[in-house]
């Protein structure tokens, strides 16, 4: 009855009155469609100049609501924590104290899910033999306002033991029991660190529940993340592909859930630091390229990982622009190295020389008699030129491009270093 009359209203004066209470009634009914249907309406409202200034606090309130509702934790802290400062000089004492409990409650879910994650990649780093790092600043504020590398600086809080364990499964219980999604991310990590011994049979129980967690939420990342992870691991890069793309695709359709990831990228890829980043985070935005890209490196698909690097590095922001110019190189190297072993022509130089006067090649029809096998390694001549001619020039560029940058680690100079002597190396052998 209610949505009947919102209808006969709506149809009658799109009013942004008749839309708040759509909004509000969307939090009532509590299903996804009306969700869905009105929250951009509130969003949009939020920035509206015909919106009474006091009235703001009440509809980002709402937002926050329906973010919670969605379970989307990070946006529902975000929006109530603007509306926190309007509730309390106003009317609304009721949302204040709702807000301030969600808030609180975001907070300590949040906590609960970074201890488990933190304290599962100190473990699979240990394990791996790589150092344990800390969660790179700038990501994102976390769902209490701080920085989201606030509690990963300082390890893991509880340490390696039965007891660790105990109090370890006590916490994804604690999570479970708010967010069933995140209990599963959390469930799956406790498999991967309690499996020493058994790894394949604790590789199978987290597969099945990051799945299930993909299956039952198919528009949050974490899971797509998880289990893009799980895979590079196995090195099983054709399967970490179709996830690759999944995530870029989500990404292209649904831009909130980016910015709005309970757990944040580092610490979902188990603490990774991106070369020439800076050692600043890089956003979940620019990271589903980075995965895809690296995941069509290691199946040889040289020319899609390049797409992939040159459309995220178009769509980044900040020092990501440094991590991209680096992977381009990297897929340079490679695919220069593998069309410089494919060669058929010892004499590459003279194969180079005849590439560079013309990039058109016509191979002429076999004469009569003629089984027509020089044309063909001709023409296999003048494609491996043309590949070595394209990557040896890409690879020049993207490593004049990183010497250009400024304000890098040394680590990062010495990788960029060993990118030029590789691709000296490799100029020599032609």
């Amino acid at each position: 009855e209610c949505w009947k009359l919102a209808a006969s209203e709506l149809a009658f004066c799109l009013s942004p009155e008749v839309l708040y209470q759509c909004g509000r009634l969307a939090y009532f009914d509590g299903r996804a469609d009306p969700i869905d249907a009105y929250l951009p309406h509130l969003h949009h409202l939020a920035s509206s100049p015909e919106v009474p200034t006091k009235a703001f606090p009440h509809i980002l309130f709402w937002i926050g609501m329906l973010h919670h509702k969605r379970g989307e934790w990070v946006l529902a802290a975000r929006a109530l924590q603007a509306a926190v400062p309007g509730l309390q000089q106003g009317e609304g004492k009721s949302k204040l104290a709702r807000a301030e409990a969600t808030i609180s409650s975001v907070a300590k879910l949040q906590t609960d899910v970074h201890e488990v994650f933190d304290h599962s990649n100190a473990v699979l780093r240990q394990a791996a033999g790589k150092p344990i790092v800390a969660a790179a600043v700038g990501e994102g504020a976390s769902a209490d306002g701080s920085s989201p590398s606030s509690s990963a600086g300082a390890g893991p809080s509880w340490p390696w033991s039965m007891f660790g364990v105990w109090r370890g499964s006590g916490v994804v219980v604690s999570v479970e029991s708010t967010d069933p999604y995140l209990g599963k991310l959390c469930r799956s990590r406790m498999a991967l660190m309690c499996g020493a011994g058994a790894e394949a049979e604790a590789e199978a129980e987290a597969e099945g529940l990051i799945e299930s967690a993909v299956t039952e939420s198919p528009r949050r990342w974490e899971a797509h993340m998880e289990l893009w992870q799980l895979h590079a691991c196995r090195r099983d890069h054709k399967r970490a592909t179709l996830i690759g793309r999944r995530l870029v695709e989500l990404a292209g359709v649904d831009h909130q859930w980016g910015p709005g990831l309970m757990v944040d990228g580092q610490r979902l890829l188990r603490g990774k630091v991106w070369a020439c980043s800076g050692y600043a985070a890089v956003g979940p935005m620019s990271l589903t390229h980075l995965l895809l890209a690296k995941s069509l490196r290691h199946c040889g698909l040289w020319e899609d990982a390049w797409d992939a690097l040159i459309v995220g590095e178009s769509e980044a922001a900040g020092s990501a622009h440094g991590t991209f110019w680096y992977q381009q190189a990297k897929v340079c190297m490679r695919a220069l190295r593998e069309a410089v072993d494919r060669s058929p022509d010892p004499s590459r130089a003279a194969i180079l020389e005849r590439a560079a006067v013309s990039n058109l090649v016509v191979v002429p029809p076999p004469l009569d008699g003629d089984d027509g096998h020089e044309g063909q390694v001709g023409a296999e001549e003048e494609e491996a030129a043309a590949a070595i001619s394209l990557w040896q020039r890409r690879a020049s560029e993207s490593l004049c491009t990183l010497d250009a940058l400024g304000d890098l680690a040394a680590e990062d100079y010495a990788r960029i270093a060993r990118l030029s002597a590789v691709l000296e190396a490799l100029e020599r052998r032609l």
